[in-house]
């Protein structure tokens, strides 16, 4: 049964990455050969959108295709780098076609619920100039309960487009990088679609 469960998972996963903008399928490859990106390449990779990223971070291209953010020091911690990463995903209209933000927590809610059926997603509503209302949701995961995790979801609909920047990090380095991931977060920009 769990055998079951877990290619159920897999497959899930393959196809939801082929349902998010940004993203494109690249070949399996462990952390230590992901795809560095810097500079132009950098820039050119961000399709939808753009950040400003510290210069004590490196930006990579993970296995799903995700363009990622940790900290530089993280790579001499652990090889693990889910540890301490933030990301944007843009989905798809034909995956999530809501035309507000409480559209797109409820996508959200009835997505992040059914993976983490005993937290509970309580958004804290702010208010950005350009974008109008967002959400923030701060939750508590853990990996094989060994590990704990804070993770951070903001959510922006914007133009009917919907986007969700993601910061995990587990709880032993949270304090020391949540200023930068602020910092991150507020240099988020839409790119005008063409």
């Amino acid at each position: 049964m769990k055998k079951i469960l877990l290619i159920v998972i897999v497959c899930a996963i393959i196809v939801s990455c082929e349902a998010i903008k940004n993203v494109k399928p690249i070949r399996n490859i462990s952390p230590v050969q992901q795809e560095l990106l810097t500079g132009e390449d950098l820039e050119n990779a961000y399709k939808t959108y753009t950040l400003q990223i510290p210069k004590t971070w490196y930006s990579f291209k993970e296995v799903h295709g995700h363009i990622m953010h940790a900290p530089k020091v993280m790579k001499k911690r652990s090889d693990n780098f889910y540890e301490n990463n933030f990301y944007v995903t843009e989905y798809a209209a034909k995956v999530c076609n809501a035309t507000s933000i409480e559209g797109l927590f409820e996508f959200y809610h009835n997505k992040m619920r059914r993976l983490y059926p005993n937290v509970a997603f309580v958004p804290q509503t702010f208010q950005h100039k350009e974008y109008g209302k967002y959400y923030l949701i701060k939750y508590g995961t853990s990996w094989s309960k060994k590990m704990l995790f804070t993770k951070i979801d903001v959510l922006f609909n914007y133009k009917n487009r919907n986007f969700i920047l993601n910061y995990t990090s587990e709880n032993k380095y949270y304090d020391e990088f949540i200023k930068e991931v602020e910092q991150i977060i507020n240099s988020f920009k839409i790119k005008e679609a063409i």
